[in-house]
C-alpha cells in the first residue's frame, strides 16, 4: 500500500484480512474520516501485527487522494485553495485549520507525492501538470 498499489477486496478476503477492507476503501476514495474510523476500530490488530506505524504512512496516501479528487473536481484550474480544502474537511466532519492543511500539503510536496508548490501570498497550492 505504501507504493500506492491497493489490494482488491477478494485478495483481502482470501487471506482473512477483513480489518484492511475499510482502510483500503478509505484510501482509494480519499475519505479521511472513514480512514480514521477504520484505523481506530482495528488499532489493536495493527499494533499486534507490528504494522501500526506503516499504516500511519498510508494516511498520507489518503490525503493525496483527497487533494487529487479536489483538483479533478475543480476542472481546468491548476490551483487548490486552502479555504476550499478547509470547507471540504469540515464537510467530512474533520476538524482542522488552514495551517494544518498547509502543513499536510507541504509534506505531500516534500515527499514527492504531489508535484507543485505552495503560495503563501494567495493561500493556495499550485499543481504542476
Amino acid at each position: 500500500m505504501l507504493l500506492g498499489r491497493l489490494p482488491k477486496v477478494k485478495l483481502l478476503q482470501k487471506y482473512s484480512l477483513p480489518q484492511f477492507i475499510p482502510v483500503v476503501a478509505a484510501v482509494r476514495t480519499g475519505n479521511i474520516g472513514a480512514f480514521n474510523k477504520a484505523f481506530t476500530m482495528a488499532e489493536d490488530f495493527f499494533i499486534q501485527k507490528g504494522i501500526y506505524l506503516l499504516l500511519e504512512k498510508v494516511r498520507m496516501l489518503t490525503y493525496r487522494n483527497l487533494f487529487k479528487r479536489i483538483f479533478i473536481a475543480q476542472g481546468k484550474s491548476d490551483k487548490i485553495y486552502l479555504n476550499q480544502c478547509l470547507h471540504i474537511m469540515k464537510w467530512m466532519q474533520i476538524e482542522s485549520d488552514p495551517e494544518e492543511i498547509e502543513c499536510i500539503l507541504a509534506n505531500l510536496i516534500y515527499n514527492r507525492m504531489i508535484k507543485g508548490y505552495l503560495s503563501q501570498k494567495y493561500r493556495c497550492m499550485v499543481v504542476s501538470q
